[in-house]
């Protein structure tokens, strides 16, 4: 006999093999009558085996398999940070898929078109704390606009680059209030186009300016003012070597020597004072933009927000007056941080004002001095006790009602843009690999933060939904994408 060269003859051969399975010698017989090998009997045997079993094997195994691998290529791109030529590599070297980019592309824009209809649907329970913040693009005046809940961190919208100006943010905004999103504060880091987007939709007056921010500014001068001192003192020994030349009657060194070393230690000194007053006044800033601010008396109680105004009008003359005296070198940049607080002071004390009600009831009905014990608790609530029914387990009984409000109002005050910061690092990687993130990918990143449940941590066990009081029928986020549910 020839060797089997057609598909008929090797379906006859394999059509034996598998009809004749328990007769002894049959491989053999058949390798030698065909003059195939026993191992290519073996390797077609199976292959038809596994058709067999393919072809028998119900839709349903098949269509996990498909939701199976539409699981794998999502995974790998959430969570990590995987570009599409990058999780075909993955699919093959641990799946065995060969994928085109095109069908990796392909189920990721199915996926994102889901997660966009599912943001579209949410909808916060009560009024919530907005944090408003860019991320800029690599084009050139254009960014990410993005809005996340200050408190439970979720984030509400997130939108491609687009041009940074008032009309941008304000067709966001107004996507918001449409969506059901209405917001009692909303925290940014001062820009422009936010304050005349939130003008636009009648919200300013509830525009809470980031103390963060200003806080940054005053350290980056404060920084500055301690290099120039810095390089005063480096040149102190210079000086002295060049005084020493000019009592020896020799010529000084360099293009413009210093010879004076007394002119040199009084520039020094006062480098020094300036230095340690806008340190002292940047500490003040700092003390006076805390939740609570304690007054030196107990029996006084706290600052309420138009003492702390007072206070800071104060510490900008204070800082006027740190400006007439400085040098031209470090001049400038007083007068930066004076300009940057100056500016910012009408939307900074925001929170302090949302605490002053709260704050004048307890203070009438318990007493100013218990108000500041309270204060004073409230600060140190990490040696105390980290959650407020621990803090308020240790006071009296008639005290605890009104403390747990207060202490509620303290820790729900929104100061800062932070969440929407945190929002940017989730980003950034995935802009380093993509170079640019389309609305189905930044809606797919955004529904996965949303239901993702922290592991470890002051929410550990809660998703951002969870925290906002939002109901959730899952804590998987491809299953609310309509995925089916992993098996058990």
């Amino acid at each position: 006999m020839h060797h089997c060269s057609t598909v008929q003859q090797r379906g006859q051969l394999v059509s034996q093999l598998l009809a004749d399975a328990r007769q002894h010698g049959l491989v053999s017989q058949l390798s030698r009558d065909h003059q195939v090998s026993r191992q290519t009997l073996y390797r077609w045997k199976a292959k038809v085996e596994e058709a067999i079993q393919e072809a028998l094997s119900s839709g349903t195994t098949k269509n996990q398999q498909k939701v199976d691998i539409h699981r794998a290529v999502l995974t790998l791109f959430v969570e990590a940070h995987g570009s599409y030529r990058g999780i075909q590599i993955c699919m093959k070297e641990l799946l065995g898929e060969d994928m085109s980019l095109e069908t990796i592309g392909s189920i990721v824009n199915k996926a994102g078109n889901c997660a966009q209809k599912l943001l579209v649907q949410q909808k916060p329970t009560k009024d919530c704390a907005l944090a408003l913040d860019e991320q800029y693009s690599s084009k050139r005046g254009e960014a990410y606009l993005n809005i996340v809940d200050a408190h439970s961190s979720v984030v509400w919208a997130t939108m491609p680059p687009v041009a940074v100006d008032a009309e941008s943010w304000t067709i966001l905004l107004w996507y918001m209030q449409e969506q059901g999103v209405t917001w009692k504060t909303a925290a940014s880091d001062g820009g422009g186009a936010i304050a005349d987007a939130l003008r636009s939709v009648e919200a300013v007056s509830r525009h809470q300016r980031d103390v963060w921010h200003v806080l940054h500014v005053g350290s980056q001068v404060q920084g500055r003012v301690d290099r120039y001192l810095g390089k005063l003192e480096e040149q102190l020994p210079t000086v002295c070597r060049q005084a020493e030349r000019v009592a020896q009657g020799k010529k000084p060194l360099g293009v413009n020597p210093r010879t004076d070393v007394q002119a040199h230690l009084a520039q020094i000194k006062h480098a020094e004072y300036l230095a340690s007053g806008l340190r002292y006044l940047l500490s003040q800033l700092h003390q006076l933009l805390e939740v609570v601010v304690l007054k030196q008396n107990s029996r006084q109680g706290i600052l309420d927000s138009q003492q702390r105004q007072e206070e800071l009008e104060t510490l900008l003359d204070l800082l006027t007056d740190l400006e007439k005296e400085a040098p031209s070198a470090v001049r400038k940049e007083l007068q930066n941080v004076h300009k940057h607080v100056q500016l910012a002071l009408p939307r900074l004390l925001l929170f302090a004002r949302d605490l002053d009600q709260i704050q004048l009831q307890v203070g009438q009905a318990l007493g100013e001095e218990a108000l500041h014990l309270l204060a004073w608790a409230w600060q140190r609530r990490k040696i105390l006790g980290p959650s407020i029914a621990q803090l308020v387990q240790g006071l009296a009984p008639d005290w605890q009602a009104m403390a747990s409000q207060l202490f509620c109002a303290w820790q729900y005050c929104v100061r800062a843009s932070s969440a929407v910061e945190n929002w940017h690092s989730i980003l950034r990687p995935h802009l380093a690999v993509h170079r640019g993130l389309t609305a189905s990918m930044l809606a797919l990143l955004a529904v996965r933060h949303n239901y993702h449940v922290a592991p470890r941590g002051l929410h550990a066990g809660l998703s951002p939904l969870q925290r906002s009081g939002i109901e959730q029928q899952t804590t998987d986020w491809l299953t609310a994408l309509g995925y089916a549910p992993l098996a058990a």
